[in-house]
């Protein structure tokens, strides 16, 4: 318990302290306590452990890319996100179910871990306890292009930013017990076989996705409701980069809208939206 509450997010901590939100509650206990891991199922007899340590995990992670599978879960261990424990250990630990890890290869692109939590039962035995409401993410675009087609252009062009977070899950911590449920075997000797265990958000968990965006869905409105009321931030410091872009603005290129007056906007366009962790920002500006 003591090293997951040290490894937990204290810089969203301290980030939504002073925020005015409905989520604020839920998303200050899952910051302070870890999300919630509830199996509906009972625990796994040892022979049922003991099988699915055996099998492994799948053959893209035992052996295709073993070796990336581990230099990434090393990684992974030093950032905090994973701890590696020998399978003696927890062997007889009542929480402690077995999942296989796989990794996906992607073009031009390194490969993704993921865990199958489907395969070992885990995803289906699960109690449901993240809202589903929070996942607004089905319709981004539809929000984004309407306030894009209606920009007033009187307050100069529009200006789009894409922000992916790095590490997206694992900035949102788990419980310290539930999150044996979640654990993973990793190709080692069978002399003393060992497990990954997360303490942040897995990939393939089915509750990881609603809880992260109970964290992104507020920060996108936070900034809208920041920005209903001007608030002033200080400068960024790639905002130089930003103003070269005014040279493709300039009176000769400009396109006046196609829209009666009436339909367009009556100030600058400021604008958040989030695609689980794409941040989609819109604004307006003179230069």
């Amino acid at each position: 318990d003591a090293y997951f509450k040290q490894r937990h997010n204290t810089s969203l901590q301290f980030a939504c302290s002073h925020w005015a939100h409905p989520s604020l509650p839920l998303l200050h206990r899952i910051i302070q306590n870890g999300a919630p891991v509830i199996p509906a199922a009972p625990p796994w007899s040892l022979l049922r452990k003991d099988a699915a340590l055996q099998r492994g995990s799948h053959p893209s992670a035992k052996h295709l890319y073993a070796e990336f599978l581990n230099d990434e879960m090393l990684d992974m261990v030093n950032k905090g996100y994973w701890i590696i424990v020998p399978y003696a250990t927890l062997r007889h630990h009542p929480h402690l179910k077995l999942s296989p890890a796989g990794v996906i290869p992607q073009r031009n692109r390194r490969p993704r871990t993921i865990v199958d939590y489907t395969f070992s039962g885990v995803n289906q035995s699960m109690t449901t306890v993240a809202p589903s409401y929070v996942m607004q993410f089905g319709r981004a675009l539809h929000r984004l292009l309407p306030r894009i087609v209606y920009a007033n252009p009187t307050y100069g062009p529009v200006y789009m930013s894409k922000v992916d977070l790095s590490d997206g899950y694992y900035r949102i911590p788990l419980t310290s017990r539930g999150s044996l449920a979640l654990a993973v075997p990793m190709p080692s000797p069978r002399q003393n076989p060992l497990l990954a265990v997360p303490a942040v958000l897995p990939m393939g968990w089915s509750e990881s996705c609603p809880f992260f965006c109970i964290a992104t869905e507020t920060i996108a409105d936070v900034t809208n409701q920041e920005a209903l009321h001007s608030c002033l931030l200080p400068p960024h410091h790639q905002e130089p980069l930003a103003a070269d872009m005014d040279n493709f603005y300039n009176s000769s290129t400009r396109i006046s809208s196609p829209l009666p007056w009436p339909l367009l906007a009556n100030k600058p366009l400021d604008y958040t939206d989030v695609y689980i962790d794409d941040f989609m920002l819109l604004a307006q500006t003179r230069r």
